[in-house]
């Protein structure tokens, strides 16, 4: 350890109430030589949900949200006519200001547009449009706050809720740290598609890491690049003039590509040791230094 450093992301944090005590700070990464990601019970509970278990989950947890549903962003709920399978539903943690009705309207667009061109669903399916995009018919934007019922809570989701309603959606929008987490791990176990928000920081620095993230992509996927930067503007350019539903169409023309890649991504951190792990390692082995 010549320079100090534990990793490349990781550096000697000294106390300057005791300079001469060693002292290490290490952060998650999702670079290949730092300490890994917190994964908590992740690794432990979610492989359990299979793919019917999911689809039971969808179901349900649609069943239960129908007030919420029904006053949604999107273009309604309605129980007589919609089912799981009609239904697009996007799951949307983002930050207050985001344009989540347009995105909604232009989802819309963007689908029928894609059925549309299709000429049918026999055609869409040799296209290799997937059953989920081929059956949609009504596009829902499930926002976390509009869970709980009216009440000193309400808005409040116990953090295995969140997850879960989360897990059975078609896609996630995220912020964030830990929500982009949860949702590596979903991509991980199905290749659940998502659109990640940084944390916003000064001087846009947290498009660095936007961009450092969109740059693991194994292979460029039309349309999903540019959604991130739709979500995530520059701040000297407050309002996206993109167009928004030419890049939702590129992206649901290529919907495979974007499962397998967001599955790619996220095995490629969930087979790694976690965070934690790490973490215990590195005190393991500064204790024997010690001794």
């Amino acid at each position: 350890m010549k320079s100090g450093r534990l990793t490349a992301s990781g550096w000697p944090a000294p106390d300057p109430v005791y300079p001469k005590k060693p002292r290490y700070w290490l952060a998650p990464s999702l670079r290949r030589d730092g300490p890994g990601l917190i994964q908590g019970q992740r690794s432990a509970t979610g492989g359990a949900l299979s793919q019917a278990n999911r689809q039971a989950l969808r179901r349900s947890m649609m069943k239960r949200c129908e007030q919420a549903l029904g006053a949604d962003r999107g273009s309604g709920w309605d129980r007589q006519k919609d089912d799981d399978e009609t239904v697009f539903l996007v799951f949307a943690y983002c930050y207050p200001n985001t344009p989540l009705p347009e995105f909604a309207q232009s989802l819309a667009r963007a689908l029928g547009q894609l059925r549309e061109g299709g000429e049918g669903a026999e055609n869409q399916a040799q296209a290799g449009l997937p059953q989920a995009l081929i059956r949609a018919q009504r596009v829902l934007i499930f926002e976390p706050h509009h869970l709980a019922p009216a009440g000193p809570d309400a808005g409040l989701l116990s953090q295995h809720e969140f997850d879960q309603c989360m897990a059975v959606s078609d896609l996630a929008l995220v912020r964030g740290e830990d929500s982009f987490g949860t949702a590596l791990f979903y991509a991980s176990q199905w290749g659940l598609p998502f659109v990640w928000q940084p944390y916003r920081q000064a001087d846009d620095a947290h498009l660095r890491k936007l961009d450092a993230w969109l740059a693991q992509a194994t292979q460029p996927l039309p349309g999903w690049s540019q959604l991130h930067r739709y979500f995530s503007p520059a701040g000297s350019h407050p309002e996206s003039q993109s167009d928004l539903t030419e890049i939702l169409r590129a992206l649901l023309a290529n919907w495979q590509a974007v499962q397998d890649v967001c599955k790619s991504l996220g095995q490629a951190q969930f087979q790694r040791p976690s965070f934690e792990e790490s973490l215990l390692r590195h005190w393991h082995a500064k204790r024997l230094e010690s001794r």
